[in-house]
């Protein structure tokens, strides 16, 4: 079993280790993908868990049934813990099994063939990194950047302190503008308090794996991240708003859409007196059946154009006198 797991580690870093003089011209989509897939990877709260769980979680559940079967005993258990980074919500120092000591104590005193170490994770885990690098050599810097900005809502710690702090900054109202970017500069500065103690954390988790780690690099996570609660916050304010105007904020006997079509009216500047209200000229249905039927039965249509001219003539006026009001 474990051959066959070090095996296919040195397949997979194998397949993703290409020459470092081929980059590839990304677009937006494509940037935006791989900087997503790197950022989830290695720059999240939970991507050493997720790691660990990738490479160690068949050893580790057979360790914890070793630990609860009695194989290992307590004493033993007890001894090898470890400090592993700190608890996003609350703050306070995590712990848990040392299970690289736990497979190495099995491994002497049991006759087992556990791995004791993170070589296959690094290894692996650098040649996925390699590859990522490779293709954004050329990437879209723009998709980079909102492919972190998505990746980073995927932090519980985050998404948490966003969504907890929303009423706080939504609740004011003021007119929709306003109200976006209140809200959106609000949660970015939230957002970015949230990711700066989780850059601890990744910082511990980068050693671990051998993974390069600047300051340049942190500080674009915490834009990054304040930018995606910025924008997510954004959007939910202004659905927030026309959930507000269709269902509570239509006054008794007026219809929703209508009122919330005059909040969008009024937030853009066309309900203006001085701006007419343009209407395109109607036909009543008799005009139009007769139009239909000299059609349909084939008769000449030319004593009618001038009625149909005229039309043109004003739609034409209203359009232009609508589209010059909109431009004063």
């Amino acid at each position: 079993m474990y051959r066959e797991a070090v095996e296919r580690a040195r397949a997979m870093e194998q397949a993703h280790t290409l020459p470092d003089d081929d980059p590839l011209g990304l677009g937006f989509t494509q940037s935006f993908s791989m900087a997503a897939e790197g950022f989830i990877a290695e720059n999240l709260t939970t991507s050493e868990d997720k790691a660990v769980e990738r490479f160690f979680g068949e050893r580790n559940t057979e360790l914890n049934r070793m630990m609860e079967a009695g194989d290992i005993p307590g004493d033993v258990a007890e001894l090898n813990r470890r400090e592993a980074g700190f608890n996003p919500i609350n703050g306070m120092p995590r712990y848990e099994p040392d299970y690289h000591a736990l497979a190495q104590w099995s491994n002497d005193n049991l006759n087992t063939f556990f791995d004791t170490d993170d070589t296959e994770m690094r290894q692996v885990m650098a040649g996925e990194r390699r590859e990522r690098d490779r293709r954004l050599a050329n990437g879209n810097a723009a998709g980079e950047f909102a492919g972190g900005m998505w990746a980073s809502l995927h932090d519980p710690a985050v998404l948490a302190a966003t969504v907890a702090t929303f009423p706080l900054t939504y609740g004011a109202g003021g007119s929709v503008t306003s109200l976006i970017l209140r809200t959106a500069l609000s949660e970015g500065l939230v957002g970015m308090a949230a990711e700066v103690p989780i850059q601890l954390d990744v910082m511990d988790f980068k050693q671990r794996i051998d993974s390069p780690y600047t300051m340049e690099d942190a500080l674009t996570n915490i834009l990054a991240a304040g930018a995606g609660s910025a924008v997510l916050s954004g959007v939910g304010a202004g659905i927030g708003r026309m959930v507000d105007v269709h269902f509570r904020g239509a006054p008794e006997g007026v219809d929703p859409g209508e009122a919330f079509e005059t909040v969008i009216r009024e937030e853009l500047g066309i309900n203006r007196p001085d701006i007419p209200r343009f209407e395109p000229p109607e036909i009543d249905g008799d005009e139009f059946a007769r139009y239909r039927d000299i059609d349909a039965d084939g008769r000449p249509l030319g004593e009618y154009l001038d009625e149909v001219d005229a039309l043109e003539d004003q739609f034409d006026e209203r359009l232009q006198a609508f589209v010059a009001c909109m431009e004063s």
